[in-house]
């Protein structure tokens, strides 16, 4: 019986892939600042209250450099950008000041996502890899509400450690190319955050030249990062389909 065979990332090898997101924003709960009388601010969900984009296309970028058999460093680059236009019917606080309604309102968010993590792969067979992943995240996050008489923008940035596990394995070889399934899942955390991701794909092989091989891939990613204080709330929860195209060399 032939055992299948899993395409891996060999020692001293590197990993280039580029995902697309085709994101809901289920939530984007933001408080900021203060009322007129001191009290905590109007509570906006940016769909619901500003009508920021339910659904919207995402990229992620990730680089991998496996240092030794079992060793590796990686990083990885998330730009959210949203901007959208509304007229709300309701006035709110934002940054301690009153929008009006009935004017119009120009929304942008942007956040930046960085990430390095070190990976150990501490279960290697030829069937499947195990690995565990620790590491740190920057999240350079600007969020701005305008209307033809105030600008407010909230700017912060903010790091956060992580930790997580993968698992890869091979679920039948097609050919010289194999089909696959691939799972990452972490927990984040720090300066008040607590949040957790995942990764769920099929994933499809092709040897190339050389010991590289190229892959596409497809599943469902999700999102949850939380952050409460009375004047300064931030709660994201996304999810959706992703795509990727990778490539070992």
């Amino acid at each position: 019986m032939v055992v299948p065979y899993l395409p891996r990332q060999g020692a001293k090898q590197f990993l280039l892939n580029a995902k697309l997101w085709y994101a809901k924003l289920n939530a984007s709960t933001i408080v900021w600042g203060t009322n007129l009388a001191g009290n905590t601010g109007t509570q906006l969900d940016l769909n619901r209250d500003l009508d920021l984009s339910k659904y919207q296309y995402l990229a992620e970028y990730e680089a991998r450099c496996q240092i030794r058999c079992n060793w590796g460093l990686r990083f990885s680059f998330m730009p959210l950008q949203y901007r959208d236009n509304t007229i709300p019917t309701q006035g709110f606080f934002f940054g301690n000041t009153f929008y009006s309604p009935g004017l119009s309102v120009l929304t942008k968010w942007d956040r930046y996502i960085y990430r390095w993590d070190i990976v150990y792969d501490w279960f290697q067979a030829v069937h499947a890899v195990s690995s565990i992943f620790a590491g740190y995240a920057l999240y350079d996050d600007k969020l701005a509400i305008s209307n033809p008489v105030f600008n407010r923008a909230r700017s912060h940035t903010f790091g956060l450690a992580y930790a997580g596990g993968s698992i890869d394995r091979v679920i039948r070889n097609v050919g010289s190319g194999a089909a696959s399934m691939h799972c990452k899942a972490s927990v984040q955390f720090l300066e008040g955050y607590f949040g957790w991701d995942g990764y769920a794909a099929a994933r499809f092989s092709v040897p190339l030249s050389c010991g590289r091989y190229g892959y596409l891939e497809g599943g469902w990613r999700w999102i949850v990062l939380d952050m409460y204080q009375p004047t300064n709330t931030d709660k994201t929860s996304l999810d959706g389909a992703m795509g990727a195209v990778g490539l070992v060399f």
